[in-house]
């Protein structure tokens, strides 16, 4: 079981190191995420994470009720490995084009049967379009590496705070370190 480092400081002045989080190599490459206040929407916390131009602080938006936080990384945990709208429509569009084939594969497994034929063929087809359903869904909506040293567990933006949920220790502790004068550890960090 992974433990996680709690960390709470202020959206304003969050900095994070210029070190990857997953991997604590040399920064390539800067991802943008982008969370909603769970005030304004509801009782989860909704993270976009993406592509960012380069640099800064986080970035109150006020028209969505939402900020937005630059997170330096290396190339391997960058940009292009995180999630977004469009892998997950792949998942979705993967879903409805392998749901109808499973379900004749299903119904002629069941015709096969009645009629006590062999079903090699068919069982063949409906595990391999199983297969091709289970990796588009993971592909789609299994987080990252850095969505998982990286996490946002609450956002105010009313108090301007955000408490983040670190995997990685050594991170959690230059974190700490950088933020200092805001934050307040709430793992205690310092004892590990």
């Amino acid at each position: 079981m992974t433990s996680y480092t709690r960390i709470q400081t202020k959206i304003s002045k969050t900095k994070f190191p210029e070190i990857c989080p997953v991997c604590l190599q040399e920064v390539e490459d800067i991802v943008s995420v982008t969370i909603q206040d769970e005030k304004w929407s509801g009782s989860h916390i909704y993270g976009f994470w993406g592509r960012a131009p380069a640099g800064g602080l986080a970035i109150p938006v006020q028209e969505g009720k939402a900020v937005t936080f630059w997170i330096p990384t290396c190339l391997l945990h960058g940009s292009d490995t995180v999630r977004t709208s469009k892998t997950r429509l792949v998942t979705v569009i993967a879903f409805f084009l392998l749901f109808y084939p499973l379900l004749y594969m299903a119904l002629q497994i069941n015709v096969e049967l009645s009629y006590g034929r062999s079903i090699n063929d068919e069982i063949t087809w409906l595990i391999i379009l199983v297969s091709g359903l289970i990796i588009s869904i993971l592909y789609g909506y299994f987080p990252r590496a850095l969505e998982r040293a990286v996490s946002f567990e609450n956002v105010d933006l009313v108090r301007d705070v955000v408490v983040l949920r670190f995997s990685n220790h050594e991170y959690a502790k230059l974190f700490l370190q950088l933020n200092e004068m805001y934050t307040s550890d709430l793992d205690n960090v310092e004892k590990r």
